[in-house]
């Protein structure tokens, strides 16, 4: 899922890949990105996916975010009422 997320951020310029490298038992490979936004790194390694698995868990992934971003749409908003007792303009 970090693999996939940190393309799909690349994909949409939120992500800056900075280096891939191959780990230190040379099985796999590592992506270091920056997040332009947070100025972070973040890293994430290549599972070797064929292009079949990459888009299934593409659709589950962004399923995933869509139910995220539902059940956040879906909470009420509070709002803090601050008052102006004892303020005299």
């Amino acid at each position: 899922k970090a693999y996939l997320a940190a393309q799909l951020l690349r994909r949409q310029k939120v992500f800056r890949l900075v280096k891939e490298s191959a780990d230190a038992e040379g099985d796999s490979r590592v992506a270091l990105f920056m997040d332009r936004i947070g100025n972070r790194l973040a890293e994430a390694r290549d599972p070797h996916l064929t292009y079949a698995e990459m888009e299934a868990g593409r659709v589950l992934l962004m399923n995933e975010l869509n139910v995220l971003e539902s059940a956040e749409a879906s909470q009420p908003e509070t709002v803090s009422e601050e008052s102006n007792d004892g303020e005299q303009q």
